[in-house]
């Protein structure tokens, strides 16, 4: 039993500093409508992570913004059972970047974002929290509906270069703004290749 309280004390860290409903932050950017996340659990190494593409609706032409959210140091800190001083989560904060994306950068994202997930088979439910090994959470809304996916295991080379889509976003949030058009291209570049992979596989 201690093994599944601890699992539950972790998932609910997770859910409520790094966000991982697909609709989070939209109390906040209600005009913001979630195209596609990945959120990133690291297990008892690094960092939890959460990257959103939005569609803009207020605006006359389609706009896009990605939004990465990052917790200040490891949750697993806050639970961990062999640690000389265990973390307050209180103390633990989520520091948020946001950026606009460039809509030929978010169209092929969500493209190669969809086709993966339709590709991926779950062997656990997205809410189950797996705290042994590193893993992601993908989700992407097509037809008003959400697809959700985990990838376990990077050793495959389109899984492995999905979830280097989802660092690259994360790094494009942090990055100047004179450096993200040419960022924004590689990314594009990046997904063109991979969706180029999973459509003829």
């Amino acid at each position: 039993m201690k093994g599944v309280k601890l699992v539950s004390v972790v998932g609910m860290l997770i859910l409520n500093c790094v966000g991982l409903a697909v609709g989070a932050g939209s109390s906040v950017d209600d005009h913001l409508v979630p195209v596609e996340k990945s959120v990133h659990m690291p297990g008892n190494a690094g960092v939890e992570t959460a990257v959103s593409v939005y569609r803009e609706e207020s605006a006359k032409k389609p706009s896009y913004r990605v939004t990465a959210t990052q917790a200040s140091r490891s949750l697993w800190d806050c639970v961990a059972p062999d640690a000389k001083e265990r973390v307050n989560p209180d103390s633990i904060k989520v520091v948020r970047a946001d950026a606009p994306l460039p809509e030929s950068t978010a169209i092929i994202l969500g493209k190669v974002w969809l086709a993966m997930l339709l590709q991926m088979r779950q062997e656990r439910k997205a809410d189950e929290i797996s705290l042994d090994s590193s893993k992601e959470i993908f989700s992407a809304v097509a037809h008003g509906k959400v697809i959700e996916g985990q990838l376990r295991g990077f050793g495959k080379r389109n899984t492995s270069a999905l979830s280097d889509l989802a660092t690259s976003l994360l790094q494009y949030c942090d990055a100047p703004e004179p450096q993200r058009a040419e960022m924004a291209r590689n990314i594009e570049k990046a997904a063109s290749a991979l969706l180029k992979r999973v459509e003829t596989k």
